[in-house]
């Protein structure tokens, strides 16, 4: 039993050792990256925050946005506390320096849109590469150019639509709990 919960805690551990080097850009409620999921229900200012998160140190990233059939938003425009070059929503997308090397979770952008609170169940507004090099890309620490993942952000979630938040933290005692007796 304990080799095989070692056998699969180490393939779970390089697996996500190599996904994690680049991490993902997702789109959230909150500047934390918690929660995948708003409610279009009332006319007004609705605001999307573009997370960097499971990414030990970046220090710029080029991605786009784009927004799903029936999202009816109208984007107004981005809040970037980094330098920032192009748009989220042109098809060069953005690119960002953050200008010091951050580890995640790295709050890169807000985007403000006007909704009219009439978004279908199940829209949805996603991270997309850039036309440009057709690949969401983040720089690392030592200069190196990795390819990450995008996130999508679920407008009026029902049953049927879940987000990708990924698992939670958790610790090594609740981890060994699960497969020791």
């Amino acid at each position: 039993m304990k080799t095989l919960f070692m056998f699969g805690f180490c393939t779970v551990l390089l697996a996500t050792t190599a996904w994690g080097q680049a991490g993902s850009f997702g789109l959230f409620a909150d500047t934390e990256g918690n929660s995948c999921s708003m409610v279009d229900d009332t006319p007004g200012l609705f605001v999307v925050h573009v997370v960097h998160v499971f990414s030990p140190a970046a220090t710029a990233y080029q991605l786009a946005v784009e927004d799903g059939p029936g999202f009816t938003g109208t984007w107004l425009s981005d809040t970037v506390p980094f330098m920032q070059i192009g748009c989220s929503h042109c098809p060069t997308g953005a690119a960002f320096g953050y200008g010091q090397c951050l580890s995640s979770p790295i709050h890169v952008m807000s985007l403000n849109y006007y909704v009219q609170g009439t978004s279908a169940p199940c829209s949805w507004i996603r991270v997309v590469p850039p036309e440009t090099t057709g690949r969401i890309e983040m720089v690392d620490c030592d200069n190196n150019v990795l390819t990450a993942t995008g996130g999508t952000l679920i407008i009026n979630p029902t049953e049927d639509c879940q987000c990708d938040v990924s698992a939670h933290a958790t610790t090594w005692g609740r981890l060994k709990s699960l497969y020791i007796d």
